[in-house]
């Protein structure tokens, strides 16, 4: 399923390296990628992915 999730803490391309990475390691398929969301494709719970960007440092949400 489509999951939106809203992003805070990036400033840099680093940054988007980074969250990029944990998602893609979560298993989910990363189809847009900006400073302040993300959209991926995901079949288990939203609520890991939103987890996985909170242990790399970031803060995040789910967009309903």
């Amino acid at each position: 399923m489509k999951i939106k999730i809203k992003l805070r803490g990036l400033c840099c391309n680093g940054c988007l390296s980074v969250v990029k990475a944990a998602l893609k390691d979560a298993g989910a398929v990363v189809e847009d990628l900006s400073f302040d969301e993300a959209v991926v494709e995901f079949d288990g719970d939203a609520n890991k992915l939103v987890d996985v960007i909170k242990e790399v440092g970031y803060e995040a949400e789910l967009v309903e």
